[in-house]
């Protein structure tokens, strides 16, 4: 008979990230994400492996703990990746998904999200406003700097308006290509300017598509709207979306006519989460006000926008950033009420279990796994882009595009600068549109500042989640 193969030899992987807590440890794959909670016992453990050992030897060399707990913690730790084989390339791991990413480009099999800008217009004039739509002219925005495509789309009078026939036009072709690529899901997000000043598309669009099951691919809706214009037609036909007074086109107060139409929306059983912006012009007002006012409106969710200026990073130091959005978060937290945004999405990525291969990418969907597509037809990367890939009717073209590619390809690969960081495979660094401008079209740059307040916030929600939140692996008896 031949010779009895050796037990496997296991060992912590290179990728095991551990943060001290008061009275226990976190720790985290920085690639796989998998947060849990360690007591000392079990951190104990999972540094004997340092030294590569089978679970035989740590058996024989652990007597004081019961062997059904050692076997257990050990397999929980191979399930979250943090033991791997004495043989395992954990680096390998990062080539896979580049060779997939690069794989799947031409199909169109990543693209999970599509942006549709409706219009080119708004009711509000928001000085902040990232397109220029309100007092901003457009060579003050981030535009400025943009592709010719883009400053072209936001120029262009052509371009103002999506017909409803180009709407469903563009979405069929959308969806034969993700259900040809073999997804079953698609989320539609309709986005402007102010996407309700084109209720016609989008109720035609909500008519003809449905749930989507009649075109063989679930499709879910989502909008991103000042609520201004919320009718009782309009919010049974969602029937499933502050800084301080944005202002109508008027100059008018718009506090009023917002609260309407969240008793609209509520009234007709919809799922609201409101939007804000904190950077320089709503720095002073944002506080706890904005979770009392969703409170009362019944709203559970609040996404969080900051600032797309990377200015903004320098003049207002990091600490005074993270702690004035930590505490929006964790009264929010006592509330009821989810504060949440493009920057907490880095978090859920270090909590969940590899978050990347469920949604295609990090924290940024404009890295192709998203097309936002203008009422021309023409695709960019999002709104805040000028990553231009083609027009939506070409979609073959598009998906060979060296610019897709340079996009989609953003998502599995990092920039220089970020390589030692703790975030670097949950993060895709600030919101592409403002880096690409303030860099020469360069998606690689990186805002340092910016990057600070991410691993701030990230530590902050690292440092504080709970046993109710997030699993533990203790070994020491209670």
């Amino acid at each position: 008979m031949p010779p009895c193969a050796p037990p496997a030899k296991l060992r912590s992987s290179d990728h095991l990230r551990v943060v001290p807590r008061r009275t226990d440890y976190a720790c985290y794959h920085r690639i796989y994400g998998s947060l849990c909670l360690l007591d000392q016992a079990s951190l104990d453990l999972l540094r004997y492996f340092v030294d590569p050992k089978s679970e035989e030897e740590a058996l024989q060399d652990n007597p004081h703990l019961p062997e059904s707990d050692l076997r257990s913690f050990v397999h929980s730790c191979r399930k979250r990746r943090f033991l791997v084989g004495d043989q395992d390339d954990d680096d390998s791991i990062l080539d896979k998904r580049r060779s997939e990413r690069e794989r799947d480009l031409a199909t169109g099999r990543q693209i999970r999200i599509v942006q549709l800008v409706l219009s080119n217009r708004c009711n509000f004039k928001c000085k902040y406003c990232f397109e220029g739509l309100g007092t901003t002219p457009l060579s003050e925005t981030i535009y400025a700097r943009s592709s010719p495509e883009r400053l072209q789309a936001q120029a262009s009078r052509g371009n103002a308006t999506m017909s409803a026939d180009a709407a469903l036009a563009y979405l069929e072709g959308v969806i034969h290509l993700v259900r040809k690529a073999g997804n079953d899901a698609l989320a539609i997000q309709f986005f402007g300017g102010e996407p309700l000043v084109n209720w016609r598309a989008i109720s035609r669009v909500l008519e003809h598509f449905g749930n989507g099951k009649r075109h063989g691919v679930a499709l879910s809706y989502s909008i991103i709207t000042n609520g201004s214009l919320i009718t009782d037609e309009i919010s049974k036909a969602f029937r499933r979306p502050k800084s301080d007074a944005r202002p109508l086109a008027s100059g008018k107060s718009s506090h009023d006519v917002i609260r309407k139409s969240l008793l609209i929306l509520r009234k007709n059983g919809n799922a609201v989460a409101l939007n804000c912006v904190l950077g320089e012009a709503t720095f002073d007002i944002f506080d706890r006000d904005l979770v009392d006012f969703a409170v009362g409106h019944g709203v559970v969710e609040i996404g969080v926008v900051l600032d797309l200026d990377p200015a903004f990073y320098t003049r207002r130091p990091v600490a005074k950033i993270v702690d004035k959005l930590w505490d929006v978060c964790t009264y929010g937290g006592l509330m009821g009420v989810l504060v949440t945004g493009y920057w907490h999405q880095i978090f859920r990525g270090v909590a969940s279990v590899d978050r990347y291969a469920q949604i295609g990418f990090k924290n940024c969907s404009a890295m192709g796994a998203q097309l936002s597509i203008e009422p021309s037809g023409d695709v960019f990367s999002c709104k805040a882009s000028g990553g231009h890939f083609g027009n939506v009717l070409d979609p073959d073209t598009l998906l060979r595009s060296d610019a897709y590619r340079h996009y989609a390809l953003r998502a599995c690969t990092s920039p220089t600068p970020c390589k030692a960081c703790p975030i670097e495979h949950f993060c895709g660094g600030m919101c592409l549109g403002p880096v690409e401008n303030g860099n020469a079209g360069d998606i690689y740059a990186i805002e340092a500042a910016a990057c600070d307040v991410y691993r701030e916030i990230t530590r902050r929600y690292i440092q504080s989640v709970t046993l109710k939140e997030t699993p533990a692996l203790f070994l020491a008896t209670p």
